[in-house]
């Protein structure tokens, strides 16, 4: 009898454990949100004859303005380059993460190797 009770109350004392142990700890510090500087303000993008702004939320979703015209799509981050995919489009993976406003940056376009511009500014802006 003393054995079943015993076996009967480890397993309790293991139940009762395993979920506590499962639980993320509250005051462990979180990483910092790669994009944070994006969100409210505007990635001025220029290659060439091309000039576009996008627009990154929290959500991971994302939308550009071009000559008038709005495309969405999602984004990721893959190390240190934000990946954006729209429908229809290619898929482009950029250096970017961690930019606050202000800041200019230059990469290449994945597919051709030309240069590209980037220019975080402050703010939403209009597409002139």
């Amino acid at each position: 009898m003393t054995w079943k009770l015993i076996s009967v109350l480890s397993g309790v004392a293991l139940a009762c454990a395993s979920p506590c142990l499962a639980q993320p700890d509250a005051n462990a510090p979180s990483e910092p949100d790669p994009l944070a500087g994006f969100y409210g303000n505007t990635l001025r993008i220029a290659v060439q004859d091309y000039r576009g702004l996008r627009f990154f939320e929290p959500d991971h979703t994302y939308h550009d303005r071009v000559r008038g015209q709005v495309f969405r799509g999602s984004w990721t981050v893959e190390g240190d380059r934000i990946c954006t995919q729209s429908p229809g489009f290619n898929r482009f993976c950029n250096l970017g993460v961690g930019k606050t406003p202000g800041e200019t940056w230059l990469d290449r376009d994945p597919y051709t190797g030309n240069k590209v511009t980037f220019a975080l500014t402050p703010g939403r802006q209009d597409d002139r």
